[in-house]
């Protein structure tokens, strides 16, 4: 077995051992841990890989739709939210939370929250006109056009109608429910709150909605409501509430689904003051919904949501009740794209890991070894001084011993200059075959390292061009797919 060894060592009394080498070891070592964190933390790191696909997922047709609003100028009692579709009918059958909270003019809570449920905005100059007349609206179901009090999900139908305070706390009672909670007031019940703590000037409101809806295009309309009570209401100048209102808002949270990382919500933390009085202002905001599913490594996949922003803003003059004029409040519109968006994170196999530290190990050693041969020639070479002189010395020696020659021979004459070169010749011939032979040596080493450097380079750099090649094809199929369903589809 001995004959298959490809690890022969020389013997111990051959190897010669420099301070240069010493160096050059020692930054091996260091760089090869350097590189070796580097690697691990690599290794460590997971891979994130985005895919377009078409929706084709027929299971999820309702999500969770969040929002999180504060309005600074607008106490709560004017303030009320509805969800319409693209004709600006009332959406039916919706889950929904919605409570408000009244702040300060400071931007502190009063009191509990109030909930409410969705409500008729008002729409048009002439429905801001009449907001404070006194119309209450009795009624058992709402409809596309008419809402009406809820009952909170406290009976089977969403839409089902409890026009009072005792009708709520019945319809709790009966489905087992507190019907005085702690944490908040019905909308019914409102009296409550506003006789512990009465009306301020410069109220502001924060409105926190959560609604269970249908996977279709819809518009989330916040403004003011179409009914007001005015003994609910402190300020200078009624007008300045409805006609010329202050939408100055911010947007703490806008949300469609659950969250998973990575996960950027281009809405929350946006603030909008752009009020001129005694104009009010339309907002409108067109948000373009675009499925998402996540999967990472070792965990469940998570069905979600991310979505793209357009606004403006618009001052709208509603003084003129004739006018046909924008409707002023914030309108969220959201529609949701034919195609998802794949999220998958995994980790990087250990085969790939141990490949990549065997030829960090490689790499480094042989580097190293051709740096410490071209260091050791360097060393063989560099006493050229001392070479000279050497040959300096020979050429005086030589002349010398041709001189006491031809000293005898002639009673004391010089030897000849042609002599002395011959013999200077042929020690310097000497030297400069020894020198030839020691570069000859040192220059194929680093020919055959540079060559064995190169072959690898250009494997990596195949290996590189066919993965390229392969995801150019990935990229193309998809894009064929996705094209011809669009054409198939079009209406």
């Amino acid at each position: 077995m001995k004959s298959f060894d490809a690890f022969a060592r020389p013997v111990q009394e051959f190897q010669v051992k420099t301070a240069v080498g010493g160096y050059i070891s020692i930054g091996s070592i260091c760089l090869v841990a350097a590189l070796f964190l580097s690697e691990l933390s690599y290794f460590l790191t997971l891979d994130t890989k985005d895919e377009m696909l078409i929706d084709q997922s027929q299971e999820r047709k309702y999500l969770n739709v969040s929002l999180d609003i504060t309005f600074s100028a607008l106490p709560c009692s004017v303030l009320s939210i509805n969800l319409m579709d693209p004709k600006q009918n009332n959406v039916m059958h919706v889950a929904h939370e919605i409570f408000k909270m009244r702040l300060t003019s400071a931007g502190e809570s009063i009191g509990k929250p109030i909930r409410e449920g969705l409500q008729n905005v008002a729409m048009t100059p002439a429905d801001l006109a009449t907001v404070f007349k006194d119309r209450k609206i009795r009624a058992n179901h709402s409809s596309t056009r008419i809402r009406c009090p809820s009952c909170f999900q406290s009976l089977l139908d969403e839409d089902s109608c409890c026009n009072s305070c005792k009708e709520v706390r019945e319809a709790f009672l009966n489905h087992g429910w507190d019907d005085r909670p702690d944490d908040y007031i019905f909308s019914q019940c409102i009296d409550e709150a506003f006789q512990r703590t009465a009306a301020q000037m410069g109220e502001g409101c924060r409105v926190q909605a959560r609604l269970h809806v249908r996977k279709v295009p819809a518009t989330l309309h916040v403004g003011i409501g179409q009914h007001i009570r005015r003994d609910l209401v402190r300020a200078k100048s009624m007008p300045e509430l409805t006609i010329g209102a202050d939408f100055t808002h911010e947007i703490h949270n806008l949300s469609f689904g659950p969250d998973f990382p990575g996960l950027v919500r281009v809405l929350d933390g946006r603030q909008k003051s752009s009020h001129r009085p005694p104009l009010s202002e339309h907002y409108q905001y067109d948000v373009h919904v675009i499925p998402t599913r996540f999967q990472e490594d070792g965990s469940d996949e998570i069905a979600g949501h991310q979505y793209s922003v357009t606004e403006y803003v618009k001052a709208i003059d509603a003084s003129n009740p004739g006018h046909d004029v924008a409707a002023t409040g914030i309108w969220m519109s959201y529609d949701f794209t034919p195609f998802e968006v794949r999220v998958t994170r995994s980790r990087k196999s250990m085969f790939h890991f141990f490949t990549e530290c065997c030829a960090i190990l490689g790499g480094i050693f042989a580097f190293s070894g051709m740096l410490d041969g071209f260091a050791h020639q360097i060393h063989k070479l560099g006493p050229g001084k001392e070479v000279v002189g050497r040959c300096i010395g020979r050429v005086r020696g030589c002349d010398n011993v041709f001189n006491h020659k031809r000293g005898i021979e002639t009673g004391g004459a010089k030897s000849s200059p042609a002599q002395a070169a011959a013999c200077a010749k042929q020690q310097l011939d000497l030297q400069l075959a020894k020198v030839r032979t020691d570069c000859r040596e040192m220059l194929r080493t680093t020919a055959m390292l540079w060559e064995r450097a190169v072959v690898r380079e250009r494997q990596a750099l195949q290996e590189a061009k066919e993965r390229r090649e392969h995801w150019q094809k990935r990229l193309k199929s998809s894009r064929d797919a996705f094209r011809g369903h669009c054409i198939k589809h079009r209406p």
